[in-house]
């Protein structure tokens, strides 16, 4: 994610919201570009295949050189950059796991189980909108951890929260 702050804010913009992890409100991320344009909650999948009906109408040739070139500016920049952002995360946790402070709820590198609690907390809260302090930014995963027990207490609702029921997810079909 920090590289695509880089690539579509700018570098310095790109490394404030990359350090800070502060979270993007849908006009902020359409302001810096990284969304071309906000829709109504639940019309996002319908505006999609409105876009792609108009494409179809294009010719396959004027499809697939739009396309190429659309695509050309960030596949350079993946192929550049993608391999040392990887290899700097996983270092950072390699050297987590040998501190032996990786996966404590209240080190600075969690495992997947406190990865997935913060990020749910995060995008379910509008803590993160705001500009992070060393006091907000040290007590995030004690918040975390507080909003998580009032989900399971059935206090508070994660809406990311997996659902185990097979009917729970159906696939989207555009009305005719």
């Amino acid at each position: 994610m920090g590289m695509l702050c880089q690539f579509y804010m700018g570098v310095k913009r790109g490394n404030y919201y990359m350090s800070t992890t502060r979270q993007m409100t849908a006009k902020e991320m359409l302001d810096f570009g990284f969304v071309s344009e906000v829709v109504e909650k639940g019309k996002a999948v319908e505006r999609a295949w409105e876009i792609a009906r108009m494409w179809k109408k294009m010719s396959y040739e004027n499809r697939t050189i739009m396309a190429n070139l659309m695509k050309r500016p960030l596949r350079r920049f993946m192929m550049e950059d993608f391999k040392l952002h990887t290899v700097s995360e996983q270092y950072g946790s390699l050297l987590s796991i040998f501190g032996g402070t990786l996966g404590d709820e209240n080190s600075g590198q969690h495992d997947e189980k406190y990865i997935s609690r913060v990020n749910d907390w995060r995008y379910a809260t509008t803590d993160m909108q705001k500009p992070q302090t060393f006091k907000s930014w040290s007590e995030m995963p004690k918040n975390a951890s507080e909003w998580f027990e009032k989900v399971e207490k059935g206090e508070a609702e994660n809406p990311f929260a997996h659902n185990d029921d097979p009917g729970y997810y159906k696939p989207y079909r555009p009305s005719k």
